[in-house]
């Protein structure tokens, strides 16, 4: 057989022949060949000894010849023909998810084609990669990262296995891409942080980039426990609170998270909860009224000891000359007994001697 292998549509040629002939009894000219396949012939006596024809799956078969020369028959070997099958366009697929920046494999398999198959990854119609396949049912397989969730419409890939002219290109790759979730950012609703007791208390947390669905939960700072988790399609997510209270002041973050699997945290943010108004204003009445019992109380004390001052008893002591310029005078508390008494002293005096006493006069 020429050429030893044959793809579909192409031609090929048998040819038979007897390498010796005893020409002493049997001339070239009067061997006869026949031809058959699977024991059917195709060819009977009449047969040159060449045969050509179109290689296809009709005409796969066990080939052999016969000649024929004075009633003696030999048979030829079997040669076992079948028609190489071009390969079909390609398929290409990725067995599992696309994450962008991480590896992921993209397979290329075709349904049909003889062995051996050559596959070439293409990305924007730019060979990158090739493999050989070999072995029945085995899947050329390429190991790619991403960059961008677009970047994976560019790849498609090649197969042939009998040259150029075998050549076909697959679709382009039809894949879901999971975008890993970008940092979140936390706000706090209302006021960004500075809110009064009993305002309603949000934590939102937003993620900007990224493939749903999403895991949002909210931590406030030193514990492990979430305050809370939701899933969700959206890209906000909202935590309430409640009406604030004191206790409500700290410092709180949130956490996204994707199929990605690569969970980012937000930035910390403060929470300051001011007192209501109507207990700022409780607080100011009673520091006035305190205020004002202290400046009373303090009144009533000052007052009283002027009023001790004021009610002492002056007692001033004076030389007995008019004429004198030098004088004492002694501040007796008021003490009616002692003040009694001594005068009692003088007036016994005067009545015994008839004289007002000399010396010093108590006014």
């Amino acid at each position: 057989m020429k050429p030893p292998e044959a793809f579909e549509k192409e031609s090929f040629s048998l040819a038979c022949y007897s390498h010796n002939i005893s020409t002493q009894r049997i001339q070239r000219g009067q061997v006869k060949y026949s031809l058959y396949r699977n024991g059917i012939v195709l060819k009977l006596g009449d047969f040159s000894g060449k045969f050509n024809t179109k290689a296809e799956a009709s005409r796969n078969g066990n080939y052999s010849c016969d000649a024929v020369a004075k009633h003696i028959r030999k048979s030829s070997n079997v040669i076992v023909f079948k028609a190489k099958v071009l390969v079909s366009k390609p398929s290409i697929f990725v067995p599992g998810e696309v994450i962008v920046g991480k590896q992921f494999w993209i397979h290329c398999h075709c349904e049909n084609g003889s062995l051996p198959v050559s596959y070439t990854l293409l990305s924007n119609k730019v060979p990158q990669k090739s493999v050989l396949v070999r072995q029945p049912n085995e899947t050329a397989s390429f190991l790619v990262t991403v960059r961008r969730k677009e970047d994976v419409r560019n790849f498609t890939c090649e197969a042939e296995n009998n040259g150029y002219s075998s050549r076909t290109e697959s679709r382009v790759l039809d894949a879901a891409v999971t975008e890993p979730v970008s940092v979140p950012t936390l706000l706090i609703m209302p006021n960004f942080g500075s809110v009064t007791e009993g305002e309603e208390l949000f934590l939102a947390c937003t993620v900007r980039e990224g493939s749903p669905p999403f895991t949002l939960k909210w931590y406030r700072d030193g514990s492990d426990q979430p305050l809370d988790t939701l899933m969700t399609k959206e890209r906000t997510g909202l935590h309430v609170l409640g009406p604030a209270r004191r206790e409500h002041t700290g410092a709180y973050q949130c956490v996204a998270d994707n199929p990605a699997s690569d969970a980012r945290r937000s930035a910390l943010v403060r929470v300051s909860v001011s007192l209501a108004q109507w207990k700022l204003v409780l607080i100011v009445v009673s520091c006035i009224l305190l205020l004002t019992v202290l400046i009373g109380v303090g009144c009533y004390r000052y007052r009283a000891q002027r009023g001790k001052r004021e009610t002492a008893t002056e007692l001033s002591v004076k030389p007995s000359s008019p004429k004198s310029e030098d004088s004492l005078t002694v501040s007796l508390a008021h003490d009616t007994e002692a003040y009694s008494a001594h005068t009692g002293a003088a007036s016994l005096l005067t009545a015994r001697t008839g004289e007002r006493p000399m010396g010093r006069q108590i006014v």
